[in-house]
């Protein structure tokens, strides 16, 4: 089995290296920036809310579930078809023109090979769990949340 570091344990690493506190609206907007989701749509404000919604209750990870929740945040309240469907939109976008080495740091080498986006959930799924192990790396730096 090899040791060398995977670029997500890297970018965990990294981020919390060069973070003063582990904020998480910062951190999934840095993310999101990184991923050249773009900006000037729906969907990116809509992932900025979902990725830490989904963070603090991780029984949230069920699509319908976390859609819900957050789009009933929104008003007027927004239907959680139209989430997923901006969702959806934004993160084809990016994968079309995405730089394979950054999508990388956040995305697991399985789905990477794949060829195709990943489903809103896993992107969702994905991008909690990266979150989760760079605040724990915050940890292991011998920060304090």
């Amino acid at each position: 089995m090899s040791s060398e570091k995977n670029p997500i344990q890297i970018q965990a690493e990294r981020m919390a290296e060069t973070m003063r506190t582990p904020n998480v609206p910062n951190a999934v907007l840095l993310i999101l920036y990184d991923l050249r989701i773009p900006v000037n749509s729906a969907g990116f404000r809509f992932l900025k809310d979902l990725l830490p919604a989904a963070l603090e209750t991780p029984s949230y990870i069920v699509e319908t579930e976390l859609f819900a929740v957050v789009g009933g945040r929104y008003i007027p309240r927004v239907a959680i078809k139209s989430m997923d469907k901006a969702v959806h939109t934004v993160l084809r976008k990016a994968w079309r023109s995405r730089e394979i080495e950054v999508w990388r740091k956040y995305i697991p080498e399985y789905i990477m090979e794949r060829g195709q986006e990943p489903t809103n959930m896993e992107f969702i799924s994905c991008i909690v769990y990266f979150l989760e192990f760079w605040q724990n790396c915050y940890e292991e730096a011998g920060h304090e949340k």
